[in-house]
């Protein structure tokens, strides 16, 4: 481990590797805020939110429709990258307004807190029954449009409340990818790791 790696742990609270919980990877997020601070306002995060929205868009038609004209060149990294990158402006949005996106999430779904995620993922399936990826793409695109408008109207509770939907179906996603979203999140190249 390089010196610089060793001051950054030392720095930080919490290290990518122990983060297990919604709300680590939110704490864990929020304490590297420096990274996105100067840099990014809330509608900026919001605008980044879409984009990866519209690649998650573009993966599931290159998955679903393999030969369509764009093939391979967008939307290539797979649904699982791209619903990790929706969750991960999910958790930037929630820590710039300064929200609690595992207890808001926890408190809508009505799960115990101290629930695992795999255990979080299968409940919402269990709850809103198996769907394909169309229907969540479908409404985690309605909610981003919801959260904009919400967004414009400065109506921050309101967004909110779309960010934690939007973390619900990236979870129900998951666990139809027979995937863990905070391990694959912890796996992928965001700013700060």
């Amino acid at each position: 481990m390089s010196t610089e790696e060793m001051a950054l742990i030392k720095k930080y609270k919490l290290h990518i590797k122990d983060v297990r919980t919604i709300k680590d990877a939110q704490e864990w997020t929020y304490e590297r805020w420096g990274i996105y601070d100067e840099h990014l306002a809330l509608a900026d995060i919001m605008a980044w939110l879409g984009e990866e929205i519209g690649e998650l868009f573009k993966s599931y038609l290159n998955e679903k429709y393999p030969n369509i004209w764009w093939m391979n060149r967008e939307g290539e990294e797979g649904l699982k990258n791209e619903i990790v990158d929706v969750f991960h402006w999910c958790l930037t949005g929630a820590s710039r307004i300064g929200e609690d996106l595992e207890e808001n999430l926890l408190k809508l779904e009505k799960i115990e807190r101290g629930t695992s995620i795999l255990e979080i993922q299968s409940k919402l399936e269990e709850k809103y029954g198996e769907k394909e990826f169309k229907q969540i793409i479908f409404h985690i695109g309605q909610l981003y449009g919801e959260a904009c408008a919400s967004y414009l109207k400065g109506e921050i509770s309101n967004l909110s409340k779309k960010l934690v939907k939007i973390v619900s179906l990236c979870l129900i996603a998951s666990n139809l990818l027979k995937v863990n979203l905070i391990e694959a999140w912890k796996a992928r190249p965001v700013p700060g790791k």
